[in-house]
């Protein structure tokens, strides 16, 4: 019998919790099915974010910024 093991790490906001045109910055994280989300404690314009990509649109500091910090996390 073989078996499979699945693993996937996925930055989401969650636009329910706009405040003041910023939104919190989540981290999904599926382990076999099973998926939990983590806050990150960073916010970003929801204008900044690009879903599709799931980062920061790098075209001012607090997108690259956030980037950097992002790409930290996904190789940790």
């Amino acid at each position: 019998m073989k078996t499979v093991n699945s693993f996937g790490v996925h930055f989401k906001i969650r636009a329910e919790k706009i405040k003041d045109g910023k939104v919190p910055v989540y981290v999904s994280i599926t382990v076999n099915g099973k998926k939990i989300f983590i806050a990150l404690k960073n916010w970003v314009s929801v204008k900044q974010w690009d879903t599709r990509k799931e980062n920061a649109k790098s075209s001012s500091e607090e997108g690259k910024k956030l980037n950097n910090y992002l790409e930290d996390i996904g190789r940790s």
